[in-house]
């Protein structure tokens, strides 16, 4: 898809390449809730997640020794399968708010994708957005 990118013959496009490695990090406890609203998860099973979600406190080694607790205020642990569901719940809505703009008259599908119809491409921490 990125062959041939410096073509003069083709309309003036783009491709971006989003690293989302801290993104995990920074999920909003916030959004997180909203999503599962949005999702249609019942009122419980939401205040138990956010429950698990929210409880967190940090200490940091400083020297050889551990320092007091403080908590969190966002993202999500990584390793735990759970969150990382959540967290692809999250993209996932992401993904669909990308989709739904490509409605709008201002966007313009990358030459090489409209035919498919993509506009992005999502895999492991990273995002592809292709315009132009």
């Amino acid at each position: 898809m990125v062959q041939h990118y410096s073509r003069k013959q083709i309309s003036p496009h783009y491709t971006i390449n989003v690293n989302l490695r801290m993104a995990f990090d920074s999920v909003s406890w916030t959004f997180l809730s909203r999503v599962l609203h949005g999702y249609g998860f019942p009122p419980l099973f939401i205040s138990w997640i956010m429950e698990c979600v929210s409880t967190t406190s940090f200490s940091v080694a400083l020297n050889g020794s551990l320092h007091e607790l403080f908590p969190g205020k966002k993202g999500l642990r990584q390793g735990d399968s759970m969150l990382l569901a959540l967290f692809l719940l999250c993209m996932e809505y992401f993904s669909r708010l990308i989709k739904r703009n490509t409605f709008n008259s201002d966007f313009n599908f990358h030459p090489k994708c409209e035919k498919l119809k993509i506009t992005h491409l999502l895999f492991a921490d990273n995002l592809m957005l292709f315009s132009r």
